[in-house]
């Protein structure tokens, strides 16, 4: 019976033999791209940054709305009349 799935059935996989070569030839073939590849780092720092502190600047935002709803409702005044509400 034929093993099922991918991969190269539970052999150990072989060791790099020239690391460093390979990592020399992976450099050589990216250095045509080295500008969009900065630019991808420097935006993926910059979309974590703001994940992290835009809930906190949100946060701060929704609390001074409602800090300033609750002060104008506080200043108004029902009216005898059903449904009537004016500003002191």
């Amino acid at each position: 019976m034929a093993p099922h799935g991918h991969g190269n059935g539970g052999v150990a996989g072989e060791k790099a033999r020239d690391f460093k070569g390979t990592m020399k030839k992976l450099m050589s073939y990216l250095a045509n791209y080295k500008i969009a590849i900065f630019f991808v780092a420097v935006f993926a720092v910059g979309s974590t940054i703001f994940n992290i502190v835009g809930p906190k600047i949100l946060g701060k935002a929704t609390t001074e709305i409602f800090n300033g709803l609750v002060s104008v409702l506080r200043q108004m005044t029902f009216f005898p009349f059903p449904g009537m509400w004016c500003l002191r």
